[in-house]
């Protein structure tokens, strides 16, 4: 076998552009020579390849500035594979004590710590962002600062009268994610945002992105917060924007439907051969909601009448079974993801689960309303959104499905299943009740059969 240092420069090249970082990282350490007489012919390319791939941004000037000049980049822009945008946005500041930030998923801590017993550092330049090290960077001092706050605090509400007693040490205990909260730069902050939205800066920059991302084939929609920016944005303002949507927020709605927008806008003006959309956001995440199908498809414009993206196969889907508009009906939700859906002819592979779960619609109690003794299966429609989507949805190309986390009949399912039953070569069920499984008709063994 011939040895690295013999081999053609070429393949040389090829080989250290496919290791993964951890992998070259010790190849570099074996293999002095390389590493000092090779290596640094391949370093540039290699850097901008792991670190340039794909590019995390949110709805926030700098962060969104920062892709459209890597996109027209000559060198880094062809690198771009993968975009992927965070729902993080700031909320109105009265709103920020009557909203609780959304947890932090136990799998993005899990997926940290593993990088780090690894030695990878996915820090891509001063402005990359990394929520996990910044806290651990900080932890520490935090800590103390609390402390000696605490203690500021007792002494001032000593010292005080009792008509200003515990006024900022209150604001401390029941709003502790505020503690570090700069409230003229948060108040500066949410301003320019809404100067982006307002200008429409935030349509042109994403526009300008996409029409000069000719290789980028995945975009994904998350919360994110390993973006672009947000390091520095949290430097500022002293806390997290919220990361996720939440429906008790119109605000929060109404940003999100924005960022929704000008993505699909941006999309439909530009020239990115999209192959496959990820909708994930909130999905690992307590206290948040998910994307309704709704604001996939409102607001719309001149620019997505007609738009079809016809270059996409693969689409997965997370949604919230809920709705902003609370007294949307299942037949309006259907048909909203319905009419989203009709944007993509070419997919034939989809992905749908509901969070959490897509399951009875008209209980108060906590128990399922279809274990009630007086539920009769008829009704069912009342509660689930799956049982209007399964009268009405059809994918004409659709060859890979994936169904997860809703009850319906099993009628429901098979009707599904059988509509598509000329195209369909793979099927994914997980999570799914069938809530009529102890009949004949409408068990798993009859729909199997």
């Amino acid at each position: 076998m011939t040895p690295i240092l013999h081999l053609p420069r070429e393949i040389t090249g090829y080989i250290i552009e496919h290791l993964s970082l951890n992998d070259l990282f010790c190849l570099r350490q074996t293999c002095h020579t390389l590493n000092h007489n090779t290596f640094h012919l391949f370093a540039p390319h290699v850097f901008a390849k792991n670190h340039f791939g794909m590019r995390r941004v949110m709805l926030e000037r700098r962060s969104l500035e920062a892709l459209a000049y890597i996109a027209e980049h000559p060198s880094l822009g062809p690198l771009m594979k993968e975009v992927e945008i965070s729902t993080n946005h700031l909320l109105p500041f009265d709103e920020l004590r009557t909203i609780e930030p959304p947890s932090r998923p136990i799998s993005e801590m899990e997926a940290t710590l593993e990088r780090r017993r690894n030695g990878q550092d996915e820090e891509t330049g001063d402005e990359e962002e990394d929520e996990v090290e910044d806290e651990e960077e900080d932890g520490e001092e935090d800590e103390e600062e609390a402390e000696e706050e605490a203690e500021e605090e007792a002494e001032e509400e000593a010292e005080e009268d009792a008509s200003n007693e515990g006024s900022e040490s209150n604001h401390h205990r029941y709003y502790p994610h505020l503690r570090l909260l700069n409230k003229e730069a948060y108040r500066k902050a949410f301003h320019d945002q809404e100067e982006l939205i307002r200008c429409g800066d935030d349509i042109n920059y994403l526009t300008r992105a996409m029409k000069s991302l000719v290789n980028c084939v995945t975009i994904r929609i998350t919360d994110d917060n390993r973006i672009w920016s947000l390091k520095r944005l949290q430097k500022e303002i002293g806390i997290l924007p919220q990361r996720c949507l939440t429906f008790k927020s119109p605000k929060s709605v109404e940003l999100v439907r924005r960022m929704l927008h000008a993505l699909f806008t941006a999309l439909a003006e530009g020239n990115a051969s999209i192959d496959f959309l990820d909708i994930t956001s909130g999905s690992a995440v307590e206290n948040a909601n998910r994307i309704s199908p709704d604001m996939l498809v409102r607001p719309t414009s001149a620019a997505l009448d007609n738009f079809g993206l016809h270059t996409l196969t693969t689409l997965s889907l997370n949604l919230d079974s809920k709705s902003p508009e609370h007294n949307a009906t299942s037949i309006d939700w259907s048909y909203d993801l319905i009419q989203f859906l009709h944007r993509f002819p070419e997919l034939s592979q989809f992905s749908i689960e509901f969070e959490y779960r897509d399951e009875d619609r008209g209980s108060f109690t906590g128990t399922p309303e279809w274990r009630s003794s007086d539920f009769h299966t008829t009704n069912y429609a009342t509660y689930t959104r799956f049982s209007k989507l399964s009268q009405l949805l059809f994918i004409p190309k659709l060859e890979i499905v994936h169904l997860g986390l809703f009850d319906c009949t099993g009628m429901e399912l098979a009707l599904f299943l059988l509509r598509h039953q000329s195209t369909l070569k793979d099927i994914h069920l997980d999570g799914i009740v069938l809530v009529d499984a102890d009949g004949e008709i409408g068990s798993w063994l009859w729909l199997l059969e």
